[in-house]
């Protein structure tokens, strides 16, 4: 367990560094003279309308169409009705807690890399715009010596991501907060683009705000990051309140029966604890 563990924290060691030299030289071309970053206030109500207007070009299915298959045209714009629109699709909830389960990182520290990228590319059939799965699929492709063009297109997602969350906001207050749709995503984003500043505490202030307070450093002078969390959080309590919240779907059939075996073995653990405890209680009723 413990070589397991260590192997990990070397991979992730290996990717974030892979990932920061690539993230650099991507932002550096993605963001152009011409395309200056301006940070604006995120309209989810508008965002919602027209990625679900099927007779607009921003209609989710056909921008999702487009990102699939790589587009080099898509717009900073369409990124981030790809990105935020996402928590408008029904799965939307479903999907996150698919990647979460999964075994994904587990078969890599493995070493079962081929797996591990059938695994990804599935989760991402789920999940299209997560920032974690594009990352990691990036960094399989590599180490599997794939194309470079396809290790390139899903690097150059991960970047054209990022660069949605930045320009949502500046972080520096409740009301200019970076607007993330997953939790997993804030991590992330201090990582690679605040330059992975020290955590000092993590809160939430309000139904809207994750608080993460840090240190200051050169990409990020000040000490407090806001990240509005707000339709994540709407969304989960619909969820979880939901009648019909099972996602047994989302797995993959080895990954299911897996899941399957472990049910039982608990539910077999908590009869036995349980009948101990009867016959214990007979033994001494008092």
């Amino acid at each position: 367990m413990k070589s397991k563990q260590v192997a990990y924290g070397n991979l992730l060691g290996i990717m974030r560094c892979m990932a920061l030299v690539f993230v650099s030289v991507l932002l550096s071309v993605y963001v152009s003279p011409a395309q200056e970053r301006t940070v604006g206030k995120l309209d989810m109500d508008e965002i919602s309308r027209l990625v679900g207007d099927s007779s607009s070009a921003s209609y989710y299915p056909k921008l999702l169409e487009r990102y699939n298959a790589f587009d080099p045209t898509l717009t900073r714009e369409e990124y981030s009705l790809l990105y935020y629109g996402f928590a408008f699709q029904p799965d939307y909830i479903k999907a996150e807690f698919a990647e979460m389960g999964s075994y994904l990182k587990s078969m890599i520290a493995g070493g079962g890399l081929l797996d591990a990228l059938a695994e990804c590319d599935r989760l991402l059939g789920l999940s299209p715009v997560s920032m974690e799965l594009n990352r990691i699929r990036s960094y399989l492709g590599f180490k599997l010596r794939r194309p470079a063009v396809e290790v390139q297109n899903y690097m150059s997602r991960f970047v054209a991501l990022l660069d949605v969350v930045s320009n949502s906001g500046d972080g520096r207050s409740d009301s200019t907060a970076y607007h993330v749709i997953f939790i997993a995503d804030e991590a992330l984003f201090m990582d690679y683009s605040l330059g992975s500043p020290q955590v000092v505490s993590h809160s939430a202030t309000n139904a809207r705000c994750d608080i993460i307070n840090v240190e200051p450093s050169e990409l990020y002078p000040d000490s407090v990051i806001y990240f509005n969390v707000e339709k994540h959080r709407v969304e989960l309590v619909k969820f979880i309140n939901s009648e019909e919240r099972g996602v047994s779907d989302f797995y993959s059939p080895a990954m299911q029966k897996k899941k399957e075996d472990l049910t039982r073995q608990e539910k077999k653990k908590r009869q036995k604890q349980q009948q101990e405890q009867e016959e214990w209680d007979i033994l001494m009723p008092y």
